[in-house]
């Protein structure tokens, strides 16, 4: 690169990578930063060699980046939750491989960039965009719900939903982080203890229990109300 210097000339800077063998002996790959000066009085330029790094120890940093990154995917799939990130226009950035398959999809590239009217849960859509709202306004910390859902095949699924607004370093808000358990075998148990407790296991009639709390709660409701059980 040339740019003016001083005396009339001009400076040219350069970056190359190089193998050579320093003083310890030992050879190696050199970043070399350097630059001349070019003078216009036809004077030879003269090289001013700034500063050089040695690859070789870049290279175990830049391995252990990769190897972060590849520990930190591990972890978002290892998870039983359905991990996602959107940007501030409710667009898809990122997610783990559960969620990928929540979604139907291929691969993460298949995500990137859809909203959630693209995707099977498109009726849901409006409502959680006022809860994504409010959360990039800052009027929410975190919003949690219990969610049941259609599938395109008619079937329907709960699911446990967890968001929080994502900042930067800056503490700008950037996005959505967002974490989806699916809790149908809950529900479902939940339902079926429900039904046990209210209801003969042979018969399937309405047990005592069941006569007894509505006996109750009737009567509640008339000494409120006045009126006749």
């Amino acid at each position: 690169q040339r740019q003016p210097g001083g005396n009339g000339g001009t400076d040219m800077e350069s970056r190359a990578e190089s193998n050579f063998k320093p003083e310890d002996g030992s050879w190696g790959n050199f970043l070399v930063n350097g630059s001349a000066v070019e003078y216009r009085d036809d004077s030879p330029a003269l090289p001013m060699f700034e500063s050089s790094v040695g690859l070789s120890r870049l290279e175990p940093a830049y391995t252990d980046l990769g190897q972060s990154q590849q520990l930190l995917e591990l972890v978002l799939d290892t998870v039983p939750q359905a991990i996602f990130w959107q940007d501030e226009n409710f667009r898809y950035r990122g997610a783990n491989q559960q969620f990928i398959d929540l979604a139907g999809l291929v691969s993460l590239q298949h995500l990137i960039g859809l909203s959630n009217d693209d995707l099977w849960w498109r009726d849901r859509a409006e409502d959680f965009l006022v809860e994504d709202r409010a959360l990039l306004a800052g009027k929410l910390s975190s919003h949690r719900a219990q969610v049941e859902m259609q599938h395109e095949d008619g079937l329907t699924s709960w699911y446990d939903i967890i968001k929080v607004p994502m900042s930067d370093a800056h503490g700008n808000t950037i996005g959505i982080l967002g974490a989806v358990h699916d809790i149908s075998s809950q529900k479902e148990a939940a339902c079926a203890a429900q039904h046990l407790a209210h209801f003969d296991r042979l018969t399937g009639l309405p047990n005592r229990r069941y006569f007894t709390e509505r006996l109750e709660s009737a009567v509640a409701a008339a000494k409120i109300g006045r009126a006749h059980v």
